[in-house]
């Protein structure tokens, strides 16, 4: 009795190893697959002097382009993030950036962000890149021009002419240097002593061209 129960009590061990065989077992799940960080290369801003004027000033804008996304995982990039900076504040986060009169002497610096589509890529959000250099804001005292008023169609012997000034702000102090062009023409020569804001033509400066050189 004791024999037979041994039997058959390794049969039943056997039974069991041998069925059990035929179920399928199932691991622990893995965490959720992710891929590679998206990169950039340094963006691009390109200026467009909108007021013609030549120098980088109010009114002017600043237009952000993207350059060399790479994607390992070869994710499909989504529209870049921005951030204009001066350095000290956030001013903007727009493609495009104005140029307001606050900017006026400052450094503006480009950072953008390069993104996939998050609803199917992990992770979505690369490093932030800065332009490869900074836009330099002309300063507040910037002189852009300078004109001579008190004359219509030719100015008059004893009347007074002003020369005024523009800059891309306020004006700080502005040296001038009244000139008059020869007898005969030729390069304008400095009027001796005529270094204010104002000049008076005299009668020796008749049949001749006056101008101002402001700096």
């Amino acid at each position: 009795m004791i024999k037979q129960y041994r039997v058959h009590a390794l049969g039943f061990a056997l039974g069991l190893v041998i069925s059990g065989s035929a179920f399928a077992v199932v691991s622990t799940p893995t965490s959720a697959v992710k891929g590679r960080v998206p990169s950039m290369a340094a963006p691009t801003v390109t200026h467009n002097d909108v007021n013609a004027n030549g120098v980088i000033d109010t009114g002017d804008t600043l237009t952000a382009s993207d350059n060399g996304f790479v994607d390992v995982d070869g994710d499909v990039a989504i529209a870049s993030t921005y951030r204009w900076s001066d350095g000290a504040n956030n001013l903007g986060t727009d493609s495009v950036y104005t140029i307001t009169a606050s900017d006026l002497g400052t450094s503006i610096t480009l950072y953008a962000t390069p993104r996939t589509d998050p609803s199917i890529t992990d992770p979505d959000v690369g490093a932030e890149v800065a332009s490869a250099a900074a836009i330099d804001v002309a300063a507040n005292n910037y002189l852009l021009s300078v004109q001579i008023t008190g004359y219509t169609g030719n100015p008059l012997v004893a009347s007074t002419l002003t020369a005024v000034p523009t800059c891309a702000g306020t004006c700080g102090v502005v040296s001038y240097q009244w000139q008059i062009e020869p007898l005969g023409g030729g390069a304008f020569v400095d009027i001796p002593s005529a270094t204010s804001d104002t000049y008076t033509p005299e009668k020796g400066d008749q049949k001749r061209m006056i101008q101002v050189v402001a700096n």
